[in-house]
């Protein structure tokens, strides 16, 4: 569950890689983990931790391009392209460096995906099937009655409940386009299946959390240090993790 907010939370935030930062977000919409409670009681809190993120990739956008690029390098030299080369063909030839806004061009909001949508013709638009005509059909959506007086509300989630302190009552969501993991990401996953298995058991959010600590990236320490420090929170989780 961790995983799929944090997916969610990094598309919210319009970013194409997953960070650790993005992981201890996925944490803080789960109201219902105990790693959740160990955030709160260090004074984090969901809405804190969005703006902080956003914040941290606002002044550090130039660095994560860099970041981006590193790694698209490493996995087309692996095909035998040297993304040095091309850049540099490409830079003499035309004058422009196609690694500006490197992760934009690969696929973020502001990147591919905004053209052209495949599956309708091209040309002006018109009047055929793929429009949507006026009246009635099956793609309206019903008037919801009134809610009577005193009537908490026909569906569960519509109620309160232990959810509203994290996430809120949307939940996960589907059809978004997913960001790739970082290296930090995946180093703190690494070092987080050591951990579990170090203590014997399944891989925890606790686990991960301290992965995240170990890793010690730029992105999650801001974060962290936004309300504490890495050594504390450190600290609470190993003496919770042996009660």
């Amino acid at each position: 569950m961790t995983l799929v907010f944090a997916y969610q939370e990094a598309a919210d935030l319009g970013h194409t890689t997953l960070g650790n930062d993005h992981l201890i977000l996925g944490m803080l919409c789960n109201a219902r983990s105990a790693v959740f409670n160990t955030l709160a009681e260090q004074g984090l809190t969901l809405a804190q931790a969005r703006e902080v993120v956003r914040e941290y990739h606002q002044a550090n956008e130039a660095d994560a391009d860099n970041d981006r690029v590193d790694e698209d390098k490493e996995a087309l030299a692996a095909i035998g392209i040297d993304l040095d080369k091309v850049r540099e063909a490409i830079k003499s030839a035309f004058g422009d460096d196609i690694t500006d806004n490197w992760g934009k061009r690969r696929g973020g909001r502001d990147g591919l995906g905004r053209g052209h949508r495949h599956g309708g013709p091209r040309g002006r638009r018109g009047d055929g099937p793929w429009e949507r005509r006026a009246g009635d059909g099956p793609w309206e959506r019903p008037e919801r009655p009134e809610r009577r007086e005193g009537d908490e509300g026909g569906a569960p989630w519509e109620r309160g409940g232990p959810w509203e302190g994290g996430r809120g009552r949307r939940g996960p969501r589907g059809g978004v386009r997913r960001p790739r993991f970082s290296k930090d990401a995946k180093t703190a996953i690494t070092h987080a299946a050591v951990i579990a298995r170090d203590a014997d058991r399944e891989l925890i959010a606790e686990d991960v959390l301290l992965g995240i600590l170990t890793t010690g990236d730029a992105a999650s320490k801001a974060l962290i240090e936004s309300v504490t420090t890495v050594e504390a929170l450190r600290e609470v989780l190993q003496r919770a993790d042996a009660q």
